[in-house]
């Protein structure tokens, strides 16, 4: 995969900001999806030294490798500083996955905007925010923070999936799974801060492993 949006889909390297040490959280599980990848990991908490065996860093900024991808598991609040980061970082791509913007109401719709007007003039992209993430089964990278043993994933294949909706994309990944169809990948769009369909659409017009596209909306991010 290449082109702008290959940090997203093949990294050499991820943060999880905001990476638990408790079992069952959100944070926690993508970071056991994201241990059983080939890619480096970096977990980020400054309360942790060490989780699940993988060695913590207070910060993105002390991380000593360049980041490609970095996920952001935090509070709406808290990610707006995550975000802030990450553009000093020079992190390519960042995934906000938390809600509690636009779609919670005015104030959230504040932080959204915000969030919006940082990427804006930066050299860093977004997908998101109150975004399930993505899973890519050609390169081993799951972000979902759904467990493996209680959604199944389908195997590597030929159908991409692009959902505005986490719900309705993990409905079309246990379907996919259980006829025996392999994907390509399938992303959750969130609310579509930078990242949209269009730009997707475009990827995977050019992606060799895709040969058509399952895709959900509930709007158009421009309809151009």
């Amino acid at each position: 995969m290449k082109g702008p949006l290959s940090p997203l889909f093949s990294p050499r390297s991820i943060a999880l900001i905001g990476a638990s040490a408790s079992t069952g959280k959100i944070s926690n599980v993508v970071l056991k999806n994201l241990l059983d990848s080939p890619f480096k990991v970096y977990p980020v908490n400054p309360r942790e030294d060490e989780i699940l065996g993988a060695h913590c860093y207070p910060s993105v900024s002390s991380i000593p490798d360049e980041i490609d991808l970095a996920l952001i598991a935090l509070p709406a609040m808290l990610s707006i500083r995550a975000v802030e980061d990450c553009i000093r970082k020079g992190v390519r791509i960042v995934i906000v996955t938390s809600s509690g913007f636009a779609e919670s109401g005015q104030d959230g719709k504040i932080l959204q905007d915000g969030l919006r007007d940082l990427i804006g003039v930066s050299g860093t992209r977004l997908l998101g925010p109150n975004t399930m993430g993505l899973m890519v089964p050609f390169h081993g990278l799951d972000t979902l923070f759904i467990p493996v043993e209680k959604s199944r994933r389908p195997p590597a294949g030929s159908i991409a999936i692009i959902s505005q909706s986490g719900a309705v994309a993990v409905s079309f990944l246990e379907k996919a799974e259980s006829f025996g169809m392999g994907i390509s990948a399938c992303i959750g769009l969130g609310n579509r801060v930078d990242i949209n369909e269009n730009e997707l659409l475009e990827f995977f017009a050019d992606d060799p492993n895709t040969d058509c596209v399952a895709l959900y909306l509930e709007s158009f991010a421009d309809g151009r």
